[in-house]
Parts: structure tokens; C-alpha cells; sequence
């Protein structure tokens, strides 16, 4: 049994999917392998809990008067990096519930004709590494259009139970197994990893889905009631 195939058995009949979950800081690039067997965490963490208590800090004082307050309703990096004003990146994982509630604002903002909108898989946990690569298998296949919803439902309403389910998923999808095995092995796949990694790394976040607007304001999910106000602080933010 190759290693991919190893680790989707793994992901796919994995115990626990704990979507948006807090995780230690990763300092080197993960490569496609088994996952390990980690236990159960909580699901709350920076930015993603929305009861957690909002904290004044000096630059939210100071953005009082702004329309969107800076740590209230988004934070700004301490290293950013290059992207056009505009440009919003979205950083997510398959499994996690929160971030298929996003997909409806995504698609709004891909729809703008005032934004710049780059998807990539998060790489902050070793177990969501396989559904990184899956999104970049639809890219690479060209149906990521298509695919990108439906692996979504797919994995988490519970019908991908084993490699068979997966393999069938892939067929319905237009891509043979084989070739998507050849490719999960591909220099390809882990230099597109390796370059979503170090720009992720960046952000030091602990969970998904993590919104960048510019290469340097994070939205706090925690700030907002509600999507519409969300999608202006991004609009907002991008004419900054």
C-alpha cells in the first residue's frame, strides 16, 4: 500500500474530525504520509470562537472611529507578505464545518469584480494534509469547479468511508485513481504544498478558516454577527 493511500484510509476512517480545532504551531513543511493518530480537541481557539470575549487593545481604541476596528474585527500581520491590495486568500480544510458554512461569502467574492480571490488548503494540522492535496488534485485535473463542493459534502456527511468510497469519488469526479496516485507522488504537488506552507506560516494561525485580505489583515471570524457585514469589513479592508 503506497503512503497516499495509507493516509486517505487514515483520513477517511479517522475517529475524530475535529473541524476548526487549535494546533500547535508547525515549523517545517509537512510531506504526504501516514497520519498519526492524535487525540480529540477542543474547538475553540483565536479568531474562531465566536463567545470569546473581545479585548481593548490599544490599536482597537485607536480604530474606534474606523468602520471596522483593528483586533476587534480584524488583525493586522506582524510579517506580511507580497499580494496585490485587493487580494483575498482563504485558507481552509475539507473536514472543518465552519469553513463549508464559508463557501456561500467565497463565492460572493469571487463573483466581485473588485477582488482577487486565492483558495489553498491549510497545511497547520498534519492530519489535513491529504485534503490539501485532494484540492490541488482538482486543480491539477481541471475540476476543481465541480469537485470542490462536492468533496466537501462528501466528507462530511460520511459517505467516503473507505479507499473504495474514495476511489469511487474520484471516478464520479473524471479522475482515474491511478493517475491521482501518481500525482499525490509528484515534485508537482509538494512544491505547491511547500509554497501554500511558508505563506500559512506566516499567519501563525491556529485554526480555519482563516481569511487575508492584502497579505496582511486577518479577519477575526469572532468579530462579526453576521456574513454581509463580514464580506463589507473584507471590501473595506481592500480599499484600505
Amino acid at each position: 500500500m503506497t503512503p497516499v493511500v495509507k493516509l486517505s484510509l487514515a483520513v477517511l476512517l479517522g475517529a475524530s474530525i475535529t473541524a476548526c480545532s487549535e494546533q500547535p504551531e508547525t515549523t517545517a513543511a509537512p510531506v504526504v504520509k501516514e497520519a498519526p493518530v492524535t487525540k480529540q480537541v477542543e474547538e475553540s481557539h483565536e479568531g474562531h470562537a465566536h463567545n470569546e470575549p473581545v479585548k481593548l487593545t490599544k490599536a482597537a481604541i485607536a480604530t474606534a472611529d474606523d468602520l471596522f476596528q483593528q483586533d476587534v474585527h480584524y488583525r493586522v500581520l506582524e510579517e506580511t507578505f507580497v499580494a496585490e491590495q485587493n487580494q483575498v486568500h482563504e485558507f481552509f480544510w475539507y473536514g472543518c464545518p465552519a469553513c463549508k458554512a464559508t463557501e456561500p461569502l467565497m463565492k460572493e467574492l469571487k463573483a466581485s469584480k473588485h477582488l482577487q480571490v486565492e483558495i489553498k488548503g491549510s497545511l497547520i494540522n498534519e492530519k489535513w494534509v491529504f485534503d490539501a492535496m485532494v484540492f490541488e488534485a482538482f486543480k491539477h485535473f481541471n475540476v476543481l469547479e465541480t469537485a470542490h463542493s462536492a468533496y466537501f459534502e462528501a466528507r462530511q456527511n460520511g459517505s467516503l468511508k473507505d479507499q473504495a468510497s474514495f476511489d469511487q469519488f474520484l471516478a464520479k469526479q473524471g479522475i482515474d485513481s491511478a493517475k491521482f496516485q501518481e500525482y499525490s507522488q509528484s515534485d508537482e504537488l509538494k512544491k505547491a504544498l511547500d509554497a501554500s506552507f511558508l505563506l500559512e506560516s506566516k499567519l501563525k494561525s491556529t485554526g480555519v478558516p482563516t481569511l487575508v485580505v492584502g497579505g496582511k489583515y486577518v479577519i477575526l471570524n469572532r468579530g462579526f454577527s453576521n456574513v454581509a457585514d463580514m464580506q463589507k469589513a473584507i471590501e473595506w479592508l481592500a480599499n484600505k
